[in-house]
């Protein structure tokens, strides 16, 4: 039976980020906007960037900063049971958001383009 998408792991230029659930992965990439009048006449393309956004646990051996002065930087998004996803050139959008109480930090990256995607990767 197939393996569905579950427990992520998110590695930013090779750190694995201590994540909380619910971070999610927006592919990018040319997007199509139908055009509508009277009735539908078509559609448009529209480039979009990829955007990774995670709430990651603020430790006191985790550096907010460091992961939000990322440029140019890789960002894997491995979804346990074999799926991942590798974008390229990314960067840390900034002005990340600290949640008190449950010490948690929302960062966002984006991408120029779409993810590679590696299918059936087994994890150790």
């Amino acid at each position: 039976m197939a393996t569905i998408t579950g427990r992520i792991e998110i590695r930013a230029n090779g750190q694995l980020l201590l994540s909380k659930k619910g971070a999610t992965l927006k592919w990018g990439g040319v997007m199509r906007v139908p055009v509508v009048e009277d009735d539908y006449q078509g559609f448009t393309e529209e480039v979009s960037e990829a955007r990774v956004t995670v709430t990651v646990t603020d430790r006191d051996d985790v550096s907010i900063s460091r992961l939000n002065d990322i440029i140019g930087g890789t960002i894997n998004f491995d979804a346990i049971g074999g799926k991942q996803y590798i974008l390229n050139d990314v960067t840390a959008k900034g002005d990340p958001t600290l949640t008190g109480g449950e010490g948690g930090v929302e960062l966002e990256f984006f991408a120029p383009g779409p993810p590679t995607e590696i299918l059936n990767r087994t994890f150790v």
